[in-house]
């Protein structure tokens, strides 16, 4: 009998601190003075951990990669703790739709926002040429197949990252009575392409494309 009563405390004792824990967030535990010592260590431990996985999720993604690419994604972290190589990779991949987009549409004003003063020059100038000309240019990234960092450097303030991207295109370039002149408006055809984006960390909110080349 002494034995029931006994469990049946100690169950209440439990119910009663799985209670207290319900609904709570982790900087409520944080800030809890009186907290539980039994329940803090189980805290610290459980805030450890996922520290850790933290940690490991962006070496996974980067452990691919040569070690001196490593080896600059440390030192941007060092002047913006929150980068990673899978968040620029997916700025990336949209940068690239963006801006494939915006030329083809003759929107100066959207790839002016995305590329260094020097591309945005020979962009507009290839957009002058063919508006002269009434030519209009049919663009489409069908989809991506590949995208890979190749490179990268930290000078001061400013990181640049190389990015080799696969991509399936339909690409045609029609005259005013919409004759094509040149590609093919239903088969998408593979490009393989090397962009290089440059940000200075200190004054930047966006990578700028610095350079493009067809591989």
């Amino acid at each position: 009998m002494l034995d029931l009563i006994i469990l049946a405390i100690v169950a209440v004792v439990i119910i009663s601190k799985l209670f207290s824990i319900l609904g709570r967030s982790d900087d409520d535990f944080a800030e809890n003075n009186k907290m539980d010592p039994i329940i803090e260590q189980l805290y610290k431990k459980n805030a450890a951990s996922r520290e850790k996985v933290d940690i490991e999720i962006v070496s996974a993604i980067e452990a691919g990669l040569p070690q001196n690419i490593r080896d600059v994604f440390d030192n941007i972290r060092k002047k913006e703790p929150s980068f990673n190589a899978d968040t620029f990779l997916k700025g990336a991949k949209a940068a690239f739709n963006i801006i494939i987009q915006a030329f083809a549409k003759n929107d100066k004003e959207t790839l002016k926002n995305l590329l260094a003063p020097s591309v945005f020059k020979d962009f507009v100038s290839a957009i002058d040429a063919r508006i002269a000309q009434k030519q209009v240019l049919e663009k489409m990234v069908v989809g991506i197949n590949e995208i890979e960092i190749t490179d990268a450097d930290l000078s001061g303030d400013t990181a640049t990252i190389a990015v080799k991207i696969t991509s399936d295109q339909v690409t045609a370039l029609k005259d005013y009575l919409g004759n094509v002149l040149d590609g093919n408006s239903s088969t998408a055809v593979t490009n393989q392409d090397l962009w290089i984006f440059t940000r200075n960390l200190r004054k930047d909110k966006v990578w700028f494309l610095t350079n493009t080349n067809s591989t």
